[in-house]
């Protein structure tokens, strides 16, 4: 039984998922599209956000988490968190349901 065609289509795979990476931006110093504006950060998520479901990385800004709440009316509360200093977003988004 011959080996070749596996072991060459598995190096052909590795080949081109290799020059298909990308090295992220480094997330110390800053970075991003803009300054954050410090006015809008609080160090509390407040209870009527509702009970906590679940928590997402942020793919443009690793240093953001996205937590995701649930309502008593199935309402999705989004909410933003910085890792470095857990300090929270005081915009939260919103997501109706029907």
């Amino acid at each position: 039984m011959s080996m070749r065609g596996p072991v060459l289509a598995f190096l052909v795979v590795v080949c081109v998922a290799a020059t298909g990476c990308e090295k992220l931006p480094s997330s110390e110093g800053g970075g991003g599209e803009g300054q954050i504006d410090a006015s809008k950060l609080t160090d509390s998520i407040p209870l009527e956000y509702g009970n906590l479901i679940a928590a997402t990385t942020n793919s443009f800004d690793p240093r953001w988490v996205t937590l995701w709440f649930e309502k008593p009316d199935k309402t999705i509360v989004l909410v933003g968190v910085l890792q470095s200093n857990g300090r929270v977003w005081t915009q939260p988004r919103v997501i109706g349901r029907k």
